[in-house]
C-alpha cells in the first residue's frame, strides 16, 4: 500500500511549504498564531506513490525525463484512467514518436523500459515548460 501525502504550493510566496495540512478536504495553512483555511493560495500536490531512477519521489506537477530519450512529461493524474502519468511537453511527433499520444501512464513508460528522472516541478522551473499549455 503506498502513502498518502501531498506537498504544498504556496503560490503567494512562490515556494513549497511544510505549514500545511488537509482535513476534511479543505486545506489550512499554519501562520504566525493562527491556523486558516486556504482561499486557492496553496495547492496540494499528491505524492504519485512512484520513485525515479534515483529513488526520489515523485509528485503531482512534477516534471520528469525519460532517461533513453530525454522526453520530458508534467505529471498529472487521469481521472478518466485512474492512474498518474505524464502530459509530454515536446508534443512534436516528429521529434518523439511515443507521441501520436500526447499523455502516458507511468504503468507504459516501465512497460516499456523508460526510466525517468524527476528534473524540477511547473512551479519552481517554468522554464522547462516549453508548450503552454501544460
Amino acid at each position: 500500500m503506498r502513502d498518502i501525502k501531498f506537498r504544498f504550493w504556496d503560490d503567494d510566496q512562490k515556494e513549497f511549504t511544510s505549514k500545511c495540512y488537509i482535513e476534511d478536504g479543505l486545506v489550512f495553512k499554519h501562520l504566525d498564531y493562527v491556523t486558516a483555511v486556504t482561499r486557492g493560495d496553496v495547492i496540494p500536490l499528491q505524492f504519485t506513490g512512484l520513485k525515479d531512477k534515483n529513488g526520489k519521489e515523485v509528485y503531482e506537477s512534477d516534471i520528469v525525463v525519460t532517461k533513453r530519450h530525454g522526453y520530458k512529461y508534467v505529471v498529472e493524474y487521469a481521472e478518466e484512467l485512474g492512474q498518474w502519468g505524464g502530459k509530454a511537453i515536446d508534443i512534436d511527433p516528429k521529434n518523439n514518436p511515443y507521441l501520436r499520444v500526447k499523455w502516458m501512464s507511468f504503468s507504459q513508460m516501465v512497460e516499456n523500459g523508460l526510466e525517468f528522472e524527476v528534473v524540477g516541478n511547473k512551479y519552481e522551473n517554468p522554464e522547462l515548460l516549453e508548450n503552454k499549455d501544460v
